[in-house]
């Protein structure tokens, strides 16, 4: 993986600039905002888009992690988790993380691995108490 990664990287000469940075920041929040209201197939269309407009997102941004949200909104946890592996070993130090671990705890919940889900979501609650998906993952906790 890291090696395809170093050689896809070559392909761009440039880091992203500023005004590439808004963008990728902007097209995230869209992506965001859609699956939050359940617009899956629109956020796939985004997606798409985004990953046809600059290949090298899945690197830097949190295009990974959004593309799991998507494929769990589309029951397809299998692919969600092996997203969620990319990012994590892709980014390890993106501050998308807690967000990362949130969403494995989803697809392992969805997909029938519920006591897993509840230590990591346990897990979540203590390590971040103050991020806004905390209410939810210790609503998640008690659910049967």
């Amino acid at each position: 993986m890291k090696e395809a990664a170093a050689q896809y990287r070559g392909l761009e000469s440039q880091k992203p600039t500023l005004a590439q940075a808004a963008k990728d920041s902007a097209a995230g929040m869209q992506i965001n905002d859609l699956l939050d209201r359940g617009y899956v197939r629109e956020a796939q269309l985004k997606l798409n888009e985004w990953e046809l407009r600059r290949p090298m997102a899945k690197f830097d941004t949190e295009f990974l992690l959004l593309r799991a949200r998507n494929l769990i909104s589309l029951g397809r946890w299998s692919e969600a988790l092996a997203e969620l592996d990319s990012f994590e070993k892709i980014q390890p130090d993106s501050p998308f993380l807690p967000n990362a671990q949130y969403c494995r705890a989803m697809a392992l919940y969805v997909k029938g691995d519920k006591d897993e889900a509840r230590k990591l979501w346990s897990a979540f609650t203590k390590d971040y108490p103050k991020h806004r998906l905390t209410p939810e993952a210790r609503n998640w906790i008690k659910r049967p």
